[in-house]
């Protein structure tokens, strides 16, 4: 709710009612990943589908 339902990646809609595995579920994003050294605190998170949060990778930007 605090994104407004919105993807930080591709600033598209997400669906609140979709589950997973569906690729267009809201999903976790690491603005900086937790394997480059991020934090799982609400400063470095944001929401994302799944889609494209698994298209990111542990990158620190979006594809």
């Amino acid at each position: 709710m605090r994104d407004a339902w919105t993807c930080s990646l591709c600033k598209g809609p997400v669906e609140a009612s979709a589950t997973w595995p569906d690729p267009e579920s809201a999903s976790v994003d690491h603005v900086v990943p937790l394997s480059r050294g991020g934090s799982h605190t609400m400063a470095n998170v944001m929401t994302a589908h799944l889609r494209c949060n698994l298209s990111k990778g542990n990158r620190m930007e979006a594809a």
